[in-house]
């Protein structure tokens, strides 16, 4: 290929494509979803429950399941009241299925995300110049870890189908613009809709992907027809969720919570600061991507690089997962051009055979396995969750305190991170007063003032037992008031005096922390 030839045709109409051969593509595809369920299906089979979060999601297919299949307009979830606003398919799939929804959670998504390695396999053949790109997109797609790492947590349930359902459609879009088949405008419309009936961000994904697609491709009145058709079809397949949540006056709670994730901006500085790919040490995956990017501007390619910006300046709180599609295919651009024919000078037609290239792939695969092993034992989120000894107490809690008790979770961990909060509600059928999940949908001022409460009990980690009475007491409800400490090291003074203080009686005790009741006066 000469170094000036565009990798991706898009902008060429109807082009085509070398033919492919069936049996090697699948052995590929066999081998990069082999590599992706290993690493994406390790840490959830050495774990007996569901990964960090979740606890909110398996309310919500508990709500669906009480409902007789419909979806309620309020959840459950930590004494009710929160709006049933969340894309609601993977939650009603969820609860056809024979099983606990526990159990769902905890495998749904890791599944799911492991589909998702194929999908890039046959997105990078439709956009990079044959098997080889097509092959290290999907190996190094499978082992970057900030393409997996929340997809296979507990709320992976709706993230990883999403983004699966957004891969699918994509996949057809780009079919669509190079056959003009109405079987893949069909189909991109149908997985398109499918994906913003899954998850928010994935149709943020869906359309940013979409549009740029269309701005680059669409040069033709036949090619314009049929993205105008596609875009319709979209819109008609997720038109159930607006027309569910205008009926029950619950509209403009999209606008509510399209506030509460993550800035552009502070993607943006991720990147720039080269924290990017979710790599521990040195990120290798990311510097054959900034490679990759470099040789795909140099060729007038410039789709994968406007995809990856695009990720990365819309898809907010999840900017980073998304944007791991482009990176990965910018990433084998970067080993066979950038390193291979740029730095090393080998000859195209040789450097998919070169041994040299083959060491730089298998160096940054085994660095990156490193990695990934590192996330495992460091057991920082989304690779930690409650430990047996939590969901023992949260059974013991359930079963010896009464229905309108109350809890105080103190964790020190910010609000994504307060796994133990989460869970209760979920475990104990009790209130978490403190606890934020689900309240993104609200208000803005409502969220505002739930996240300074939040903040400011898990300030008492920094305090004593008194801290700990005062918050309690500014939040009184009914019932029974308790406190949770959850043992960690900025949390164990506070457990020796929550013990200690005559305010407070121990009612459970554990490896997990204590449970103490408030037996002070008003």
């Amino acid at each position: 290929m000469d170094v000036t030839e565009p990798i991706d045709r898009l902008t060429i109409p109807a082009t085509r494509r070398p033919r492919i051969s069936f049996a090697p593509a699948v052995l590929d595809m066999l081998a990069v979803t082999f590599a992706g369920a290993l690493v994406r299906l390790g840490s959830v089979l050495t774990s007996t429950f569901p990964l960090h979060d979740g606890g909110l999601f398996v309310v919500m297919i508990r709500d669906i399941r009480a409902a007789g299949m419909m979806i309620p307009a309020t959840t459950t979830y930590n004494g009710g009241g929160i709006p049933f606003d969340y894309p609601p398919l993977a939650f009603w799939v969820a609860a056809l299925l024979p099983a606990d929804p526990v159990t769902i959670v905890r495998f749904a998504g890791p599944l799911a995300a492991v589909l998702t390695v194929p999908m890039v396999y046959l997105l990078a053949l439709e956009l990079l110049p044959g098997r080889p790109y097509a092959y290290v997109s999907a190996l190094l797609y499978a082992v970057v870890p900030r393409s997996w790492d929340f997809l296979v947590a507990g709320g992976g349930v709706t993230r990883a189908p999403g983004l699966l359902l957004g891969l699918v459609g994509v996949w057809m879009m780009l079919r669509m613009y190079r056959t003009r088949r109405p079987r893949y405008a069909a189909g991109a419309a149908i997985f398109g809709g499918l994906a913003v009936l899954t998850h928010p961000e994935a149709a943020v994904f869906v359309a940013a992907t979409f549009v740029l697609l269309a701005l680059v491709r669409v040069r033709d009145k036949g090619a314009l027809i049929s993205t105008v058709w596609v875009a319709v079809g979209v819109f008609l397949v997720a038109l159930p969720w607006p027309l569910l949540l205008a009926s029950q006056g619950h509209l403009l709670d999209l606008v509510h919570v399209a506030g509460h994730g993550g800035s552009p901006l502070a993607s943006i500085t991720s990147i720039a600061m080269w924290s990017f790919s979710g790599e521990l040490y040195a990120q290798g995956i990311l510097a054959l991507g900034s490679i990759g990017l470099l040789a795909l501007a140099q060729r007038r390619s410039p789709f994968i690089v406007l995809w990856l910006l695009a990720e990365v300046c819309l898809a907010v709180r999840g900017a980073a997962t998304f944007a791991c599609v482009p990176l990965a295919m910018a990433a084998s651009v970067g080993l066979y051009d950038g390193i291979g024919q740029g730095i090393l000078r080998i000859p195209s037609p040789d450097v998919f055979r070169s041994n040299a290239v083959r060491g730089v792939l298998l160096l940054v695969l085994a660095w990156s396995t490193f990695n990934v092993c590192a996330l495992f034992f460091d057991a920082k989120p989304p690779f930690d969750g409650l430990s047996a000894s939590g969901v023992s107490t949260m059974a013991w809690l359930k079963a010896n305190t009464p229905s309108d008790a109350s809890f105080a979770v103190v964790s020190g961990q910010p609000w994504p991170d307060d796994v133990y909060g989460e869970w209760l509600p979920a475990l104990t059928d009790r209130r978490s007063v403190a606890t934020i999940q689900g309240r993104e949908w609200g208000s803005r001022a409502a969220w505002d003032d739930a996240l300074a409460s939040y903040d400011a009990l898990q300030m008492c980690v920094h305090y004593d037992a008194e801290c700990v009475v005062s918050w309690t007491r500014a939040h009184a409800t009914n019932g029974p008031a308790y406190v949770y400490v959850v043992e960690s090291l900025d949390s164990h003074a506070l457990r020796l005096d929550i013990e200690a203080s005559p305010k407070f009686r121990v009612v459970h005790a554990g490896d997990d922390g204590v449970v103490a009741i408030l037996i002070a006066g008003p």
